[in-house]
């Protein structure tokens, strides 16, 4: 009996000795992982690779096994196709005593949502890992969390919250000492600057940026850097970032956003009037870029080099070519938004199958067809829509060509018989009088020609404005705000289609502030009242009351709203 007990206690200590040998000898190669994976994530994954069943391993090793295969596989850039393994390790930390484990369990689990494009999720799980914040000791980790909340609500557009986030993980950053990622972070933050019109601030942001492109070289920061101030009209402040990208853009061609800095040098050149060679990188733009956000901003540029070249037919061409682009860009941003909505759909019922009963199969299958359905009407809907919208469009767009032909035709013809006259007139002996009549003459029909090609030019010019995207943001875009470079472009349309306007305008109102100005000028382009109320920032009530005493101040008499209208366009 004794032999009996004493084998079985020999068996039991030899079982437990092995479990013990087993438990180190996965310590100690976590531990060489966790040395590893941060500077050579393919070694690490090479380690992980000698467990040749982690299935099945214990609880706690099976945890933390694949904790460090998704954090090895996240840092080597390996694509995430499930979040089936990680979600084993958060649901297991999340129960645990190890907070740093449990916060790096769940930020692990919000990057493999992210990039399985499931940014709701994400945004859940990286809140769910800075609950310990305040508890746990790494700066990397929660600089990281910090960064990524801030991105997710950027690209949603809340600027309000993502902001704090990005504050927070700047300062991590500062405390790792990690440059590459504080050059990341003021880029983002000066994006959300720039977007919501702190241009200060923005350009503050960017500068930091720029002083840490030492340690990385990041050409977007000094594209979008010089970009600002081209939009404020520093050129020369613009060309100091602008000129090293330029220098180097050939080299980033190949990349997409290399087509994006083509077009930033594009627009630059055209400010400055060197309009041949704001072309040169604006064709690039148009041949070979795929993004059509790119192609939208060379289209509009192109067509402002040839409204400077009077080029009225190629100047129509580009614009109509420019909202055919942008109608697609809203169509394809209103597919993507049902494309996202339906997957975020569908992973929400996937989870919810799992837990409710087999019954509901056939429920869920009819619902989800239904979905489906209704989103491929919906879009079958816009495509429509936009196809009549497209067809109308067409028409208008010949008729246009038919009377800008008609004008140009006219054009050539008076400046063919202009040149004839003079050189007739060139011919003339001033010393007789007969011929000194015929020279009155032939100069008085001169002026006369020159007179309708003005007029013929001018009302070139006001169809073109009136087919212009420039006119129809201002006559019906709600969701435009006009800038001051769009109201710098307005003024400068409608002085080209009115010669007479302005020096009208002085004589009878000097020292118009410039509200005034804009309002005078939106009443020439008969902009409806509630419209210019909206563009300036003001009621009703204002814009009326405005229109009144404009009218009293350049007639000297009492009048009402629409006298004021009136009085604009005899102008």
């Amino acid at each position: 009996m004794r032999v009996y007990f004493f084998f079985h206690f020999l068996s039991l200590l030899f079982l437990l000795s092995s479990c013990a040998q087993e438990r180190g000898e996965h310590e100690a190669l976590f531990r060489r992982v966790e040395a590893v994976v941060a500077e050579r994530p393919d070694s690490a994954l090479a380690l992980l690779g000698e467990i040749a069943c982690p299935e099945e391993l214990g609880d706690d090793e099976r945890a933390r096994y694949y904790l460090l295969r998704t954090e090895a596989e996240d840092k080597a850039y390996v694509e995430h196709t499930t979040d089936s393994l990680i979600a084993i390790a958060a649901r297991y930390y999340d129960s645990s005593d190890s907070l740093r484990l449990r916060a790096k369990a769940w930020y692990y689990m919000g990057r493999v949502n992210q990039e399985l494009d499931r940014p709701l999720e994400a945004q859940e799980y990286y809140l769910n890992a800075l609950r310990d914040e305040e508890r746990v000791r790494d700066d990397a980790l929660f600089a990281r969390i910090n960064n990524y909340i801030g991105t997710l609500y950027t690209f949603q557009s809340v600027y309000e919250q993502a902001l704090p986030y990005l504050k927070k993980a700047l300062q991590y950053y500062r405390i790792n000492g990690d440059s590459v990622g504080q050059l990341y972070v003021w880029r983002n933050m000066a994006r959300i600057y720039s977007v919501t019109a702190q241009e200060d601030s923005a350009i503050y942001a960017y500068r930091k940026a720029v002083d840490l492109t030492k340690i990385e070289m990041v050409w977007s920061v000094y594209a979008e850097l010089g970009n600002l101030y081209m939009e404020n009209g520093n050129l020369d402040l613009a060309w100091q970032y602008l000129e090293p990208l330029k220098n180097h853009v050939d080299s980033l061609l190949p990349k997409v956003d290399g087509y994006s800095f083509c077009a930033i040098l594009g627009e630059y050149y055209n400010k400055i009037n060197q309009l041949d060679s704001a072309q040169l990188y604006l064709d690039l733009c148009m041949d070979k870029t795929i993004r059509i956000d790119i192609r939208m901003l060379a289209y509009s540029v192109l067509k402002d080099i040839e409204k400077k070249r009077k080029n009225w037919k190629r100047y129509v061409q580009l614009d109509s070519a420019y909202l055919v682009l942008r109608d697609s860009f809203l169509i394809q941003e209103q597919t993507e938004s049902i494309r996202k909505n339906q997957a975020l759909y569908d992973y929400q019922e996937k989870e919810l199958e799992l837990a409710n009963e087999r019954a509901k199969n056939a429920e869920y299958e009819s619902d989800l067809t239904l979905t489906i359905s209704s989103c491929i009407l919906i879009i079958l809907a816009i495509v429509l829509v936009f196809y009549r919208i497209h067809k109308k469009e067409k028409r208008e767009q010949e008729e246009k060509d038919r009377q800008l032909q008609a004008h140009a035709d006219k054009i050539r013809e008076y400046e063919e018989r202009i040149a004839s006259f003079e050189r007739l007139r060139s011919g003339l002996d001033d010393g007789q009088d007969p011929q000194n009549e015929v020279r009155a003459r032939l100069e008085e029909e001169i002026e006369g020609l020159r007179e309708k090609v003005s007029q013929h030019e001018a009302q070139a010019a006001r169809i073109a404005f009136a087919n212009s995207s420039l006119y129809a943001r201002f006559l019906d875009d709600i969701s435009w705000t006009p800038s001051s470079d769009d109201w710098a472009e307005l003024f400068r349309a409608v002085d080209e289609m009115h010669p007479t306007f302005a020096p009208a305008l002085q004589r009878d109102l000097p020292d118009l502030a410039l509200h005034e100005r804009r309002l005078c000028y939106l009443v020439k382009i008969k902009i409806k009242p509630r419209r210019i109320a909206q563009l300036l920032g003001v009621g009703d009530n204002n814009v009326s009351m405005w229109r009144k005493r404009l009218y009293k101040r350049a007639s000297g008499k009492e009048g009402g709203a629409k006298d004021f209208d009136r009085y604009i366009l005899s102008l």
